[in-house]
């Protein structure tokens, strides 16, 4: 009812002001259009209209905000953050090579409901990003945590308690946290679901060990977090959530980023663990080529933050990179793996087969070997934190 409301306010008053703004053009009327709902509050609009007899063509992306029913949710955030973080002109001081889609208007429906008219940006869906576009999406990112560090004006980079008062979209995210600890009940599944072949079997002995010594160490991973260089980041720079395009009139290209809702300040390293490791799950890499990607995706970090003028100790970035990887898949795994082990309903086995396009027999494989991959980033973040 909800959605259907949402395309019902739409008429030519409220595309109008849009389509000139899309177009740069002030005398487009008789404007015609369609709409495909893309999520469950994202909308398409595609249509045309007339400027100066001639017919144009536009489209646009529709994304509304709500503020929560369930007021016992916690959150660090606002549940208006990405249109505050339209608003602040964060995103006006990107890095070069990264950008957000362009931003045409926003508008208070209601004390509880935003509408954000955002550029349409695409890429092709049978799009498979190379080794080197990852390596090259990770340094634009280490551009905008190595900016905020070393060029940024003070005024941007205030501390976390004067941010919390007057700039409410700077806030500490806290999104790690948020979703380590979700995973409590993956982790007792585990627990409990160990005697069970089939678990055990993809959990071995000694790979459960692992699982739930990073479980109950996971509060002195994420303190040293905290305890790092502290930057603006995304915090949600997954494939899904990042597009490629060519800068008009250069031979480069820019990273486009969306979905901003989590955007706030987080550790250095942290903004990179998604981008990557969030594509493996989905067979974007074969497992030889894991460790590549791993390292590729690192050093191209490490890239951008030379490039803006950050130079300091890399093991702290990389500490950042590998505990919040670790910590965000390895805690999270059981929840969804646990299940699919337990249960014997081949029609969810054969819809699971269907989305990836292979047995399930091979799915847990390759999922088996991240496990492994990701308790090493575990280990490694352990011996870091040695030295520190």
């Amino acid at each position: 009812m909800k959605n259907n409301l949402i395309v019902e306010k739409v008429d030519q008053s409220t595309l109008r002001p849009i389509v000139q703004r899309i177009l740069h053009c002030e005398t487009v009327e008789n404007i015609s259009w369609s709409h495909t709902q893309v999520t469950p509050t994202v909308y398409r609009f595609t249509g045309s209209g007339y400027s100066k007899g001639q017919k144009v063509s536009w489209s646009v992306f529709l994304k509304v905000l709500y503020s929560p029913t369930d007021i016992d949710s916690p959150s660090d955030l606002s549940w208006n953050h990405e249109s505050l973080i339209y608003q602040s002109g964060l995103t006006d001081h990107l890095p070069n090579g990264l950008a957000t889609p362009q931003c045409f208007d926003i508008i208070h429906q209601s004390e509880t409901e935003v509408w954000i008219w955002l550029e349409d940006v695409t890429e092709e869906p049978e799009l498979t990003w190379s080794l080197n576009r990852y390596g090259l999406a990770a340094r634009h990112l280490g551009r905008l945590n190595g900016e905020w560090i070393a060029n940024w004006p003070i005024e941007w980079r205030m501390d976390s308690k004067l941010a919390t008062t007057s700039r409410p979209w700077l806030n500490k995210s806290n999104r790690l946290r948020k979703v380590v600890e979700a995973g409590a009940s993956g982790i007792n599944l585990l627990d409990r679901s160990l005697a069970h072949p089939k678990v055990s079997r993809f959990y071995s002995k000694d790979i459960a060990n692992s699982v739930c010594r990073l479980w109950a160490e996971r509060e002195t991973f994420l303190q040293a977090l905290n305890g790092l260089p502290q930057t603006f980041c995304h915090l949600d720079a997954s494939r899904r959530n990042i597009f490629s395009r060519q800068k008009a009139n250069e031979n480069s290209e820019e990273t486009i980023v969306i979905d901003w809702g989590f955007a706030g300040i987080g550790a250095l390293g942290e903004e990179i663990a998604c981008l990557g490791n969030g594509s493996l799950p989905w067979f974007e890499f074969e497992q030889n080529e894991v460790q590549k990607l791993d390292e590729v995706i690192f050093e191209g970090y490490l890239e951008g933050l030379s490039d803006v003028g950050w130079h300091g100790d890399a093991c702290l970035a990389r500490y950042g990179y590998v505990a919040a990887s670790a910590l965000r898949y390895v805690t999270r795994g059981p929840e969804m793996i646990v299940p699919i082990l337990l249960n014997e309903d081949t029609g969810q086995q054969a819809q699971l087969e269907q989305v990836f396009g292979r047995p399930l027999a091979e799915i847990l494989e390759h999922w088996s070997a991240l496990v492994s991959f990701w308790l090493g980033l575990a280990k490694e973040a352990q011996e870091l934190l040695k030295t520190f």
